[in-house]
C-alpha cells in the first residue's frame, strides 16, 4: 500500500501503473482538484478513472503526519499506508553566478528570451522554472543557439504535455478555467465512443475537448489511448493557425483515432 503526495503527471502516472500490480494506492493532493494545471473537464474525467480503478484520493487536503505505517491528514482522516511517494513538482534551483566583475550574489531574473541581466547569459531547461519536460527544454535549447549564432530567431511556443496514465492524457494551449472572458471562445466536446477505431481496438474510454476563437484553434485536451500521438495533429493546427473550415476539408482515413480531430469541431 502506499500514499502519494501530489496528483500531477508523476503522481498519476505512479498512481496508475502500481493499481495495475494491485497496490493499494491513495492519492492527496493539496489543490481543490486533482491535476490542478490540467483542463476542467480532464480533472473531471481523471476523477471518474481513478474512481473506475477503485484508486482512493482526497482533495483539498494534506499529510499533517506519517508515523507507524499510519497516514494522518489535515482533516482528520487517518488511513494506512506501508509507503509514502512525495510527488508534488519542482523547483528551479538558479545556480549562484560568480563572475570577477561581481562581488555577491546576484538575484537572476530569467526573460522570456531565456536572458538575464547579464550578458552573454542563456537559461534552458527545468531551471527556466517554466515547463518542465525534455521537448520544452530542447526547444529552448534551439531558441538559445539560434539567438546566439545570430540565426532565425525562435519564439516561445504551446508546449503539449502528456501523463502517459491508461488511458493517456494530453493537452495543449488553453485551459477552460484560465479565460477569463469567454465571450468570443467557442468549447466543444465529444466522446471518444464516437470514433470507430475506439471500438475496434476496445478503447472506447475517453473524450476530446477544443476551445475555438476566431474561427482557429486555441487548446486542446485529450483523454484517450493514443493522446500523446494525437495532441500532435492539434499543436500543428494551434501553431501554424489554421481555419477551422480547412481543417474540416482535409482527409483523414477511415478508421482511425485521428478522426477525432473533424469529429469534435462537427460536434454540438
Amino acid at each position: 500500500s502506499i500514499a502519494i503526495v501530489g496528483s500531477g503527471a508523476i503522481g498519476l502516472e505512479i498512481a496508475t501503473f502500481l493499481n495495475a500490480f494491485d497496490v493499494e494506492v491513495v492519492l492527496v493532493e493539496k489543490a481543490p482538484s486533482l491535476c490542478p494545471k490540467m483542463d476542467i473537464d480532464i480533472q473531471k474525467r481523471i476523477e471518474r478513472n481513478l474512481k473506475q480503478n477503485k484508486i482512493k484520493y482526497y482533495k483539498d487536503d494534506f499529510i499533517v503526519e506519517y508515523s507507524n505505517g499510519v497516514v494522518k491528514l489535515n482533516s482528520a482522516i487517518e488511513f494506512e499506508a506501508e509507503k509514502v511517494l512525495v510527488a508534488v513538482g519542482r523547483s528551479a534551483i538558479l545556480p549562484e553566478i560568480k563572475l570577477l566583475q561581481y562581488d555577491k550574489k546576484l538575484d537572476i531574473k530569467i526573460s522570456d528570451d531565456l536572458t538575464c541581466d547579464i550578458d552573454n547569459i542563456y537559461f534552458t531547461g527545468d531551471v527556466t522554472n517554466r515547463t518542465m519536460l525534455a521537448h520544452s527544454a530542447s526547444y529552448q535549447a534551439k531558441m538559445a543557439m539560434n539567438r546566439i549564432l545570430g540565426k532565425n530567431e525562435l519564439k516561445p511556443k504551446n508546449i503539449p504535455a502528456v501523463i502517459y496514465t491508461t488511458p493517456e492524457i494530453a493537452s495543449v494551449g488553453l485551459n477552460e478555467q484560465d479565460i477569463k472572458d469567454k465571450d468570443g471562445y467557442i468549447i466543444k466536446k465529444m466522446l471518444l465512443s464516437s470514433v470507430a477505431k475506439s471500438w475496434c481496438d476496445n478503447a472506447t474510454d475517453g473524450m476530446v475537448k477544443v476551445i475555438i476563437k476566431d474561427n482557429k484553434l486555441v487548446g486542446a485536451h485529450i483523454v484517450s489511448k493514443n493522446a500523446s500521438i494525437l495532441i500532435s495533429i492539434f499543436n500543428i493546427l494551434i501553431d501554424k493557425k489554421v481555419d477551422i473550415d480547412e481543417i474540416n476539408e482535409m482527409i483523414f482515413p477511415h478508421p482511425c483515432f485521428s478522426e477525432v480531430v473533424q469529429g469534435v469541431l462537427k460536434s454540438e
